[in-house]
């Protein structure tokens, strides 16, 4: 079967794409829901942009589960070929790693801000409710990409580094699973999910949307990222990869 990236096949992509859009409308179900019934919220359609798509059910929850358990799969049938390990350097490893996990991680945000998006016009009878946002609506949406792209990158590659720092696989799969079940997927560790600077309330999706606050976390996002990123460097360039 034909290949289009790193070892990703056209069923594999397929497969993925079905699994992050069964889970973004789940995750936009269960948000609707809350904001609606228990917040009394008025949904519109640019709450779908900047509420609904970047929920943390969505960017630290089911993506990262689902991402992540396939680059388990794809990372560690690419390393057993210890020819290919040996002949494409532990560098280059990383870094094919790393730009998977980047583009899945965007990939999967853009997903989710266009079905989040789609709900929210038909839900909503085509009210954008513009007067929400403050500022450029094109530069917000870019800022708003970054950001959650970042937030679950950096998710997905603390779980690359534990995938390379255990003999076995399972654990590191246990622990990406539980972080995102309890602080992304499970609603009543929303106080707790503060603490760790994880969004929780419609206003604090608008703060990132608009003015200086949201470029100040993509530059710590952004350093997060930088530092995860040497730190797999680090495990890899002493992984024994013939075990």
């Amino acid at each position: 079967m034909k290949r289009i990236f790193y070892g990703i096949t056209y069923k594999q992509a397929v497969i993925i794409a079905v699994l992050l859009v069964s889970s973004i409308i789940v995750a936009d179900t269960m948000t609707i829901r809350q904001l609606t019934h228990v917040d009394k919220v008025v949904i519109t359609g640019i709450d779908g942009l900047f509420v609904l798509a970047e929920n943390r059910m969505i960017t630290i929850g089911f993506v990262p589960m689902i991402l992540g358990a396939f680059y388990e799969v794809l990372f560690s049938s690419l390393e057993t070929d210890n020819i290919l390990v040996r002949s494409i350097g532990r560098k280059n490893i990383v870094r094919r790693e790393i730009v998977t996990m980047i583009i899945g991680s965007l990939a999967a945000f853009v997903l989710s801000i266009i079905v989040s998006f789609g709900i929210t016009i038909v839900i909503c009878h085509g009210n954008m409710g513009l007067e929400k946002l403050t500022g450029n609506i094109a530069a917000a949406i870019v800022k708003v990409i970054i950001i959650n792209s970042f937030e679950t990158l950096i998710v997905i590659t603390l779980f690359d580094i534990l995938r390379n720092l255990m003999k076995r696989k399972l654990p590191s799969i246990i622990l990406l699973y539980g972080f995102c079940t309890v602080f992304g997927v499970y609603p009543r560790t929303s106080s707790m999910a503060v603490i760790f600077g994880i969004k929780v309330s419609a206003s604090s999706y608008y703060k990132e949307a608009c003015g200086i606050y949201g470029v100040k976390v993509i530059i710590a996002a952004l350093l997060i990222e930088m530092m995860l990123s040497g730190i797999l460097m680090l495990v890899v360039s002493k992984k024994d990869y013939l075990r």
